[in-house]
C-alpha cells in the first residue's frame, strides 16, 4: 500500500484462485481507494465501493504470479525538518514502483518492474464512483504513461529496489572482466522535465530511452503485445562489493547511491552518482 494523497491510497492486489477453480492461477491488479469516503468499517476488498480497479493485461496460461509488491518514497507532503534546506523532492514528483516475479509453465522465472508516475494514478481518481465500482483496462490507464522493465531474477538477497522522488534504483551483477560478481546499481530517472531536449542514447554506464516499446514473445507473460511508454534515463555504477547471500539494502538519494550491508562492521557505502567516486563511511547500526 502507498498513499497518493491525504484521502487516497493505492493497493497492489494478488488474487490466488482456489485449487478447484476453472480459472486456476493468479491475477494481479491495483486498487485506488478513497478511504475517507469509504469510512472506517472493516470489510473485504471486494465490498469496497469508493474505489477503482486498474487492470493488467491477460496473462498466458501457465504463468503464475509468485510475488507482487508496491513501494514509493517519500510520503505525500513530506518535507525536510530543517528549514535551511534549499531544495527537496517536490511531493508531486514521485514514482511508484511495482515488482512482479512470475513462474512460467516451462520452469522459467521472469521478473518485471512497473514504474508509474503519480500523475498517471491521479488521472484515474476521477473515475471513482460510489454507485458502481469501476475498472480501467491496461490500454486506458498504463500503456502510454507508465514503463514496464524486464529484469533478471536475482539469485542473491539484495533489496534491489527503492525510490526517491522520480528516481528508482535496482541491482544486477557485473559480468565484466575485473568486476565479475560485483553488484551493479542502476538508477532510473523518470523526471520528464530533465529529459526535455535529450536524445535517445545507449552506452555501458548510461542510456536514455524516449520511445515506447512492445514486450512480446519470450520477454512477455501476457497473451498480447504490451505497450510501455514512459521515457527515462539510466545511470549504472559498479559497487566495490561482491554479490553474496548476505543482507544488503540498496537505496538512492538526490546525489548518491547508498548500499547498507548489515553483515559487516562498516556497513554504509556511498557512491556519487555523477562522478562515480567512492567514499566509504565507517558507521555502525
Amino acid at each position: 500500500m502507498a498513499f497518493i494523497s491525504d484521502r487516497h491510497v493505492v493497493l497492489a492486489c494478488r488474487y490466488l484462485a482456489p485449487l478447484n477453480d476453472v480459472n486456476d492461477g493468479t491475477e494481479i491488479y491495483l486498487m485506488l481507494i478513497d478511504f475517507k469516503a469509504e469510512g472506517a468499517t472493516h470489510k473485504p476488498i471486494e465490498e469496497v465501493r469508493n474505489a477503482i480497479k486498474l487492470c493488467y493485461p491477460a496473462r498466458e496460461n501457465g504463468a503464475f504470479y509468485e510475488n507482487f509488491h508496491l513501494f514509493s518514497d517519500p510520503a505525500p507532503g513530506w518535507k525536510p525538518n530543517d528549514d535551511r534546506t534549499p531544495f527537496f523532492v517536490a511531493k508531486e514528483n514521485r514514482v511508484f514502483a511495482l515488482s512482479m516475479d512470475v513462474l512460467m509453465a516451462d520452469g522459467r522465472r521472469l521478473g518485471f518492474y512497473h514504474l508509474i508516475p503519480l500523475s498517471a494514478l491521479k488521472k484515474c481518481l476521477g473515475r471513482i464512483n460510489i454507485l458502481s465500482r469501476q475498472e480501467m483496462q491496461w490500454s486506458e490507464w498504463a500503456s502510454t504513461s507508465t514503463r514496464l522493465l524486464r529484469i533478471s531474477v536475482l539469485p542473491f538477497f539484495v533489496l534491489a529496489y527503492s525510490t526517491f522522488g522520480s528516481r528508482f534504483i535496482r541491482a544486477t551483477v557485473s559480468r565484466h572482466a575485473g568486476e565479475r560478481g560485483r553488484i551493479v546499481a542502476q538508477v532510473y530517472d523518470f523526471n520528464q522535465l530533465a529529459l526535455q531536449g535529450k536524445n535517445s542514447e545507449s552506452r555501458a554506464d548510461y542510456m536514455c530511452i524516449l520511445k515506447s516499446e512492445l514486450l512480446k514473445d519470450r520477454d512477455s507473460i501476457w497473451t498480447e503485445n504490451v505497450e510501455t511508454s514512459l521515457p527515462y534515463r539510466r545511470f549504472s555504477r559498479t559497487l566495490p562489493v561482491k554479490a553474496s547471500p548476505a543482507h544488503k539494502y540498496l537505496m538512492c538519494t538526490a546525489d548518491h547511491i547508498v548500499l547498507a550491508d548489515v553483515s559487516v562492521m562498516n556497513p554504509l557505502i556511498f557512491l556519487n552518482i555523477d562522478s562515480a567516486q567512492f567514499r566509504e563511511k565507517n558507521r555502525n547500526t
